[in-house]
């Protein structure tokens, strides 16, 4: 049978787990910003850009501009 984690191990975990989730946040926000500028240079650009998925030959955006 497996033992069980002390308090000191627990609290590792804990801190590992934190950093972990701090990391992801930090990665999130950026590619959050990332996308936000290319939003911005799409709806902005007056050529008409339409996104399409390569697989499904499906449009799956396009900027003002291609309306």
């Amino acid at each position: 049978m497996a033992r069980k984690p002390d308090y000191k191990e627990l609290e590792l975990k804990i801190k590992e787990l934190e950093k972990q989730a701090d990391e992801r946040n930090r990665v999130e926000g950026a590619l959050r910003e990332s996308e936000e500028r290319l939003k911005t240079v799409l709806d902005t650009v007056q050529a008409g850009i339409v996104v399409i998925d390569p697989k499904t030959h499906i449009i799956v955006g396009a900027n003002t501009a291609a309306g």
